[in-house]
């Protein structure tokens, strides 16, 4: 059924799932690997996640390790709508 499509033809198809499905959140794990991208791509891929989270009206959450925080306070349209909650460093405290 996939088939032979054009990228434009499976964004389409993929939001419209998505909207059908009325996705209220997108979570994502690990946003760090974004790190692993050139600038360029880094941007891409943020503002993908703020139009899904617009277009979608969806809540945006990301979880990842610190160097994380600083890819998304560079894309200031994203950062703006995030609230930073950090997690204590919990490895001190159990006995290896």
């Amino acid at each position: 059924m996939w088939g032979r499509h054009t990228v434009s033809e499976l964004e389409v198809r993929a939001l419209s799932h998505l909207r059908d499905m009325d996705l209220k959140m997108i979570m994502i794990d690990e946003v760090h690997n974004l790190l692993a991208g050139s600038y360029r791509e880094q941007r891409r891929f943020l503002n993908m996640l703020r139009f899904l989270a617009n277009d979608l009206c969806a809540s945006l959450v990301v979880f990842g390790v610190n160097e994380a925080v600083d890819a998304i306070r560079g894309y200031e349209q994203l950062a703006r709508r995030l609230d930073e909650h950090f997690l204590p460093d919990l490895s001190q405290t159990f006995d290896h």
